[in-house]
């Protein structure tokens, strides 16, 4: 392998890997969102690890609040617009607002079934 070949290799492993950096810096940060939401506005006085044996393990409010924000952080990062600039931002606050939001209707809506 000539030192040619060992620098266009080594290009095409960076490009890969500012790739991943990129995907895992935008997908990351509605994860942190949602919890510092989730802890804000529901759990001040701590998490009860006992809820964790019979809640769900995934609920689909979370998991929409981390796309919607993942999909933010995407188009902040490749210039369709901007909220502050820096797309791992965006994405960790709009993360954690879909979260406060989607779960406030949720909780209205589930209130007005049983009432």
């Amino acid at each position: 392998m000539t030192s040619a070949d060992f620098g266009s290799f080594a290009r095409g492993r960076g490009q890969a890997l500012t790739g991943g950096v990129l995907a895992f810096g935008i997908a990351a940060p509605p994860v942190a969102g949602i919890v510092i939401a989730g802890f804000v506005l529901y759990r001040r006085n701590g998490y009860d690890t006992g809820a964790l044996s019979y809640g769900v393990a995934v609920r689909l409010p979370t998991f929409v609040a981390w796309a919607g924000g993942s999909v933010v952080g995407y188009l902040t990062a490749y210039g369709t617009f901007s909220l502050t600039h820096i797309p791992s931002i965006d994405s960790l606050l709009c993360g954690g607002l879909l979260h406060a939001l989607i779960t406030a209707l949720a909780t209205t809506a589930r209130r007005e079934r049983t009432a």
